[in-house]
């Protein structure tokens, strides 16, 4: 993009802050710091394309011809650029010698009208910033808050096959008597039945050999 198609993007930005208002090139040069000989060159060029109107007089000056929504940063860059074309097949009239060989020209191509069609989404409107204040949060609402979700069927019934095999795979496991589990092994552990079984085994067999 050339140094007049990114002034006239700033001109017309500045004319976009009052649509309906004429503005002269003085008095554009000032608020967007530009030297008045390219203000006025931009404007000639805007005219010329259809995208500015003037009028003479004490309150004459520039002004959009249609408002900043209507108005395309593609239909900006043609004004001082021409036809977007990012290779020599791309454009209207292409002149490429191996036009008919080349195997990248479609895909190129396709490239070029994906990039116009993004410029042909972005207008005066938002390049000038207008939009901005326009966004804004939605309010959380009763209506819009979102209650929280029952439980599905599934996993109820993964819930219960769990606590299923909780159940089934501590079935096997007896709480000991306390006073016949030793002090080192007495939190935090689990004797097996048949653990439990033979110790006591023991001492009955100990006492009976006592007697």
């Amino acid at each position: 993009m050339g140094k007049l198609t990114d002034y006239a993007t700033v001109v017309l930005a500045s004319l976009a802050q009052d649509p309906s208002r004429h503005r002269a090139a003085a008095d554009l040069a000032e608020s967007t710091r530009l030297n008045r000989p390219t203000v006025s060159k931009v404007l000639k060029g805007l005219q010329r394309a259809g995208m500015v109107i003037s009028s003479r007089g004490a309150h004459g000056g520039y002004k959009l011809a249609r408002r900043p929504e209507n108005i395309t940063a593609t239909q900006i860059l043609d004004v001082f650029e021409g036809p977007i074309a990012i290779t020599e097949c791309s454009g209207a009239s292409s002149r490429c010698g191996i036009e008919r060989q080349c195997r990248v020209g479609a895909g190129w191509q396709r490239v070029n009208a994906a990039i116009r069609r993004a410029l042909d989404d972005v207008t005066l409107h938002q390049l000038a910033g207008l939009d901005s204040a326009e966004v804004r949060l939605a309010p959380l609402t009763a209506s819009s808050a979102r209650a929280p979700r029952p439980l599905s069927r599934s996993s109820i019934v993964t819930f219960r096959s769990l606590e299923e095999l909780v159940s089934t795979k501590t079935q096997d496991v007896e709480a000991p008597d306390q006073s016949e589990v030793p002090a080192r092994i007495r939190h935090g552990h689990r004797i097996r039945q048949p653990a439990a079984r033979a110790q006591r085994g023991r001492r009955r067999r100990d006492i009976a050999q006592e007697e």
